[in-house]
């Protein structure tokens, strides 16, 4: 059975990279496959590239894959909106964030 969001959110693994400019700017969750790791993402300087455009990116590692997978155990469940709407949440609590993100 997956886990509630509440707990999903208490154990988050993620990156996150601002974006480059002064006022409030929109945040993007970029969520890896089945395969990839966030940190084979950030160095590939994707969020990066979004933070010079004014986008913040929040990059994710979801149950069953990664970190998530290999260090808590977390396995791979149907209900993606659990971790979806931990990343929502999160990004409502980030400073400087579009209102309309």
């Amino acid at each position: 059975m997956a886990e509630s969001n509440g707990s999903f959110r208490r154990r988050f693994l993620r990156l996150f990279v601002p974006a480059e400019t002064k006022g409030p700017a929109p945040v993007m969750a970029h969520f890896n496959g089945l395969d990839g790791l966030k940190e084979f993402l950030f160095l590939s300087g994707f969020p990066n590239a979004l933070a010079r455009r004014g986008v913040s990116a929040l990059v994710v590692e979801k149950p069953g894959v990664g970190e998530p997978l290999r260090k808590l155990g977390l396995h791979i469940f149907a209900e993606v909106e659990v971790p979806a709407s931990a990343c929502i949440d999160l990004s409502r609590n980030v400073p400087g964030r579009s209102n309309h993100s």
